[in-house]
């Protein structure tokens, strides 16, 4: 199953143009390229695990601080 289409935008038809313009909210340049994406809904996590994933997020953010000596990149 497909799930990413990228296009030209003047190769869209009319009404898939427009309705890209419409998404966009402004015209779209001919050279330009649109790309729309398919993907199914993840389930929601529940806190306990949201919470875990943040620890271990600032976790690791902590140690890559750590390996640099406190400088930035």
């Amino acid at each position: 199953m497909q799930t990413i289409s990228v296009r030209r935008a003047n190769d869209l038809g009319n009404a898939a143009r427009s309705a890209v313009e419409g998404l966009l909210g402004r015209k779209v340049a001919d050279e330009e390229h649109v790309t729309v994406m398919a993907y199914p809904v993840q389930p929601v996590e529940s806190e306990p695990d949201r919470l875990a994933a943040v620890g271990d997020l600032i976790g690791d953010l902590d140690s890559t601080v750590t390996r640099n000596g406190g400088r930035g990149r």
